[in-house]
């Protein structure tokens, strides 16, 4: 009985640990893509019409003194 609860607690923190690294995995890509997205809205109800662009990176280190506060 005590292997068996042993196995149990272990798949069970397995199966925690997946779930937070999707999450965390999830969250990172969501804002990824929406780094790279035209205008300055973050949510779009459909999927179609979707351009990526760096416009957001290039204001980021030309218009702001990013590279000096690091």
């Amino acid at each position: 009985m005590d292997k068996f609860l042993r196995k149990i607690s272990t798949l069970l923190v397995y199966l925690f640990l997946i779930c937070n690294s999707i999450s965390c995995a999830w969250a990172s890509d969501m804002d990824d893509n929406a780094s790279f997205k035209k205008g300055n809205n973050l949510f779009s109800s459909t999927f179609s019409g979707i351009e990526f662009t760096f416009d957001h990176y290039i204001t980021l280190f030309t218009d702001t003194p990013y590279m000096q506060w690091y």
